[in-house]
């Protein structure tokens, strides 16, 4: 049986090369008006870059263990290193935004969050049991009511982590 395909070929060196099952089509490129003011290194082009991109910069993360950032957590004796340590990674795990609403969080409304509270001493403070959670959400959680949200993803996943809680 002979092929009805064409195979295409380029010559080099005096050895045909072929290339079988060419598929050769047109890009098309979205055309995005450059700005020169978009830079991040002045103010005016982080916040404009922020507009644009809806997100934070790179690598731009609080810092969680500042002096003046109040540590609320609440149950103190199991606020050890690893504890602070480890809220560190989760931060950069759910990568700046809240675990149940997926908002970025701000400097002074946020909490690191601990899953399982009756897990021990050496599982506790674990990265896997760490969640950081908006003020919203973790009030939520706490609050041991069912949410009044209308967005069902975030009313499940609200309801897993009081579950958790029980």
């Amino acid at each position: 049986m002979k092929r009805k395909t064409k195979t295409f070929a380029i010559m080099h060196r005096n050895i045909y090369i072929g290339l079988t099952m060419a598929y050769i089509t047109h890009s098309k490129w979205e055309k995005f008006s450059f700005n020169q003011r978009m830079t991040p290194y002045t103010e005016e082009g982080r916040k404009l870059y922020l507009k644009n991109n809806d997100k934070q910069l790179p690598k731009h993360r609080p810092h969680l263990n500042h002096k003046d950032l109040p540590d609320i957590s609440g149950n103190y004796e199991l606020n050890n290193f690893e504890y602070h340590m480890n809220k560190e990674y989760a931060f950069n795990r759910d990568k700046g935004k809240c675990r149940i609403c997926r908002n970025y969080l701000k400097t002074y409304k946020m909490h690191c969050h601990r899953i399982n509270e009756s897990l021990p001493l050496n599982k506790i403070n674990k990265v896997p049991n760490l969640a950081w959670l908006c003020y919203n959400c973790d009030h939520l959680v706490h609050s041991r009511q069912k949410p009044k949200s209308t967005d069902k993803k975030i009313v499940k996943k609200i309801l897993e982590y009081q579950n958790k809680l029980k």
